[in-house]
């Protein structure tokens, strides 16, 4: 998953679970069925198909884009479909949370075989189902101009990202840099709590230093670099929060050249 304007088209992969128990709202008990299908939509065109394994599927969503889920289940050994529903329309960004939770109404056919003796038509015949998009990865991207402070457009976006990133989500690798020049630690945890304590963390990841603490109007992440607020020239530095147009970059530290600036955790 990636943001900025020139990645926004691209996916993100992300996994379907059901959160609330089937027939809740109805006074009949529906047999479970034994295949579910779940189709994300963007209007008529279909993204991807998946069928739920355990109640869960991984599919994959585009970015910036206003999609459903198209739901439809049989029971076997019948042919005819058994209950079907689509989701309001959403939106998945680079920003998004790490969970998104979806509803869809699902209707029953109660002319499938299988009510022929349990059915009655005066029972409900709708129930609601609730969708649990959890992501494979999440990143926050976005781009800086030489000399220029970042936007508070810029900051929101950045503060949103961090509070919606937990030691919890049993993320495994973070990397940060720009899309072209990357670097990463394959202790994601390490870096999640150095960023929300409020003291400085120094350690060695994948055979760098990586730097976390203090800089300006918030916390800085530097890999290479000789401190929180340095103005070193072979680092990859994130602190868009700075105060000032050192936002950081890849290389310099100040005055950096225009770049995208891109953080990625992974399971």
């Amino acid at each position: 998953m990636m943001g900025c304007a020139e990645q926004k088209s691209e996916p993100k992969t992300v996994t379907i679970k059901y959160g609330t128990p089937r027939a809740a709202k109805t006074s009949v008990s529906y047999p479970a069925p034994t295949k579910e299908i779940v189709r994300v939509k963007q209007d008529t065109l279909v993204w991807d198909t998946a069928e739920l394994v355990n109640g869960s599927a991984y599919v994959t969503v585009p970015l910036d884009t206003s999609i459903y889920i198209d739901y439809e289940s049989y029971i076997d050994p019948h042919p005819e479909l058994y209950g079907n529903g689509f989701s309001t329309n959403f939106v998945v960004t680079s920003s998004s949370p790490n969970t998104i939770t979806v509803s869809i109404p699902v209707h029953f056919n109660t002319d499938h075989p299988i009510f022929e003796t349990t059915q009655d038509n005066t029972t409900d015949n709708t129930t609601t189902e609730e969708i649990t998009l959890t992501g494979d990865n999440v990143t926050w991207s976005d781009d800086f101009i030489r000399n220029t402070r970042p936007t508070q457009d810029i900051i929101t976006k950045y503060k949103n990202f961090w509070d919606n990133i937990s030691v919890s989500d049993n993320w495994s690798k973070v990397s940060l840099g720009n899309p072209d020049n990357l670097t990463s630690c394959d202790n994601a945890s390490q870096v999640i709590t150095g960023y929300k304590a409020e003291n400085d963390a120094v350690f060695s990841c994948n055979g760098k230093t990586w730097r976390i603490g203090q800089c300006g109007g918030g916390r800085s992440i530097a890999v290479g670099s000789t401190g929180d607020c340095s103005c070193t020239t072979k680092a990859w530095t994130v602190r868009p929060l700075i105060g000032n147009s050192n936002w950081g970059g890849v290389g310099n530290e100040c005055r950096a050249h225009s770049q995208t600036l891109t953080i990625i955790f992974e399971r």
